[in-house]
């Protein structure tokens, strides 16, 4: 009976004590994380572009123009033309310019075309003032020839309207297919509005090179609004379109220096069925302020691709031949984005390219049903400010190269995965038998803010962290970690840099230090919306945050830790610092109590299963996702 008793005395004093351990408390510390205030944390997110509400005209309006000084002069009137100058030709409601030169357009047509068939190596330059030309049976306007190039200006204050109709009349060998057709280089300039309706197919369609420097453009069409097969060149104006297919596409296959979109100013808005803006060899952008809305947008719920979205089919006839992806920009070879302001929000990936994708500096607001950025070989995110809002998978790469900018990812799945190619994730294990080497996640500098219901940061192969700050609020359920890199001899290395990772037990995986100390941490579970603190032995708080959601796990490493330290880790109480995405910078911390103590190592033990498989079966079922 004594030694029941003297047993049951030593486990109750060994659970006061336990007891007295883990209420200890911390008072009035100072938070010492200088890491998050210094000037990494520099990239101005700007402001996110939306896509503006258009009132459509009924009438064209004319400009103030002397007439007196104009040379060669065309005025439509209702069923008739007359004309005066040189190089004009008019037949009934039929108008062809056979020479080069500047012409002045005015007045309404109601079923007619202007056609250009120039043999001079010369520019012909078309002034629109006041021009409404519809064509019932063909394109309204077709540029036929023109060795030089043709160039559209808007006149400045004139409004200019152009649709054709639902079905065209094969009056041509080459049969247009846009309401403006143009076989030569087009060129849209000037200070006025030019308002078309692609009734029967695309809006405008240029053969060669098609260039936007000027104006104001509003485009409605039942297929691709605007076209440029071997270029769209988009430097000034302010261009809108609404498109049954692609928005914006380039799409010369035969030559690989065609195929190629440019913007570097102005202003692109596109709401979509299929792709924004897609370009068969690259994507380039320098500038401007852009918009798109892709498929109908990102679902309030991501990782089901929607096929068309709101669309559903197209409302105006003809039909749409493209591909039905619905990504907000699209390349074959490579995207560059090198500055800018962009809204992308997108039923499918938001930035797709089946190479590779550059992210130099721009302001980049995602939203995406699908990867808010993916490339099937490299990403390489150098400068800039990312928000990915809603996605599938933040980003994915075979490659992924974070080397600079402000990031901020929410994802369903997945926030950083090096995976997939163009399956997305190599069908129901993630790339299961693929060759690890192929796939690296490389952190290097920047700061990344990771929100993921799925791995935090992922790879199916290694992980690399030089630089930079990572800070992964990884997932709750047990089939995911916060950190998740390949199987055999993968592994993530840590030499330098800021990370915090946190997330559930079941598959924690840790880093290894390269002359750097890691803590890894088990919590236990610290519920949603909790204060967490880590502290040295002399109580200075190097990083404390606020919880997202339910940890079980931290993973930690940064400049400031010495080998074999000892650090706590206290949970509750409270901050005065500046909560910054679940951050704390500066200010005290006060209340906490302690949950753990642990010591710093290059090599952490990881309690618990951390099986690695570089994706799992959380990964995509069934071999991946439509590209």
């Amino acid at each position: 009976m004594k030694k029941i008793f003297s047993s049951l005395l030593i486990l109750s004093l060994a659970l006061s004590l336990l007891s007295c351990k883990n209420t200890k408390t911390i008072e009035n510390a100072k938070i010492e994380n200088s890491f998050f205030a210094g000037d990494q944390n520099t990239a101005s997110p700007g402001t996110s572009p939306s896509i503006p509400k258009v009132s459509y005209p009924d009438n064209a309006v004319s400009g103030e123009v002397d007439e007196k000084g104009v040379e060669n002069l065309i005025t439509f009137n209702n069923d008739s033309i007359s004309a005066s100058g040189s190089g004009i030709t008019t037949d009934g409601a039929t108008v062809t310019i056979t020479k080069a030169g500047s012409y002045l357009l005015q007045g309404k047509l109601e079923n007619g075309q202007l056609i250009v068939d120039v043999e001079d190596d010369q520019k012909v330059e078309l002034v629109f003032n006041g021009v409404d030309i519809k064509c019932s049976y063909n394109a309204p306007i077709y540029i036929l020839s023109a060795p030089k190039k043709v160039v559209i200006k808007l006149y400045d204050g004139s409004v200019n309207l152009v649709g054709d109709g639902d079905s065209y009349e094969n009056l041509y060998d080459d049969n247009p297919s846009a309401a403006i057709y143009s076989k030569a280089d087009l060129e849209f300039s000037g200070g006025g509005a030019l308002y078309v309706y692609g009734n029967y197919n695309k809006g405008i369609y240029g053969k060669d090179d098609l260039v936007i420097d000027g104006g104001e453009i509003y485009v409605t069409s039942a297929d691709d609004g605007i076209r440029g097969k071997d270029s769209v060149q988009i430097s000034g104006g302010k261009t809108v379109i609404n498109a049954g297919a692609d928005g914006l596409r380039s799409s010369n296959t035969e030559d690989t220096d065609k195929g190629i979109i440019s913007v570097s100013g102005g202003e692109l808005y596109i709401e979509s069925k299929n792709d924004g803006i897609q370009a068969e060899n690259l994507v380039e952008i320098s500038g401007g302020s852009i918009a798109v809305i892709s498929g109908g947008g990102a679902p309030e719920s991501s990782g089901t691709t929607q096929g068309g979205g709101m669309w559903g089919g197209s409302p105006w006839g003809g039909g749409n031949t493209q591909s039905s992806s619905d990504h907000g920009i699209k390349a074959v070879r490579q995207i560059n984005i090198r500055s800018g302001s962009i809204s992308l929000d997108c039923s499918g990936d938001a930035l797709h390219c089946d190479d590779e994708i550059n992210i130099e500096g721009t302001s980049l607001f995602i939203k995406a049903g699908d990867d808010g950025i993916h490339a099937n070989e490299t990403l390489n995110v150098n400068d800039g400010y990312i928000e990915i809002s809603r996605s599938y998978e933040g980003y994915e790469a075979k490659k992924i190269n974070v080397n600079g900018a402000n990031t901020i990812i929410h994802s369903s799945d997945d926030g950083m995965n090096a995976a997939g190619g163009s399956s997305g994730g190599g069908g129901m294990w993630g790339g299961m038998g693929a060759n690890t080497g192929d796939y690296l996640l490389s952190i290097n500098g920047g700061v990344s803010y990771v929100y993921a219901d799925g791995d935090g940061i992922d790879s199916n192969g290694n992980i690399v962290m030089t630089g930079g700050t990572m800070v992964v609020f990884g997932p709750t359920s047990s089939g995911n970690g916060a950190i998740d890199y390949g199987d055999g001899s993968c592994s993530m290395t840590i030499s330098g840099g800021l990370l915090l990772a946190v997330g559930s037990q079941g598959m924690a995986d840790c880093a290894t230090g390269d002359n750097r100390q890691v803590i890894f941490a088990s919590t236990g579970n610290i519920s949603a919306n909790t204060t967490v603190a880590i502290a040295d032995e002399k109580n200075n708080i190097i990083l404390a945050f606020s919880t997202p959601k339910t940890i079980q796990t931290i993973v930690f490493s940064a400049p400031e830790l010495e080998k074999d330290g000892k650090y706590s880790v206290y949970s509750g109480g409270s901050s005065t610092g500046e909560l910054v995405n679940n951050v704390y910078v500066g200010g005290n911390y006060s209340g906490g109590t302690l949950v753990t103590t642990v010591v710093a190592s290059e090599a952490p033990v990881t309690p618990g299963p951390g099986m690695n498989h570089g994706g799992g079966p959380g990964d995509r079922p069934g071999g991946g996702r439509p590209r």
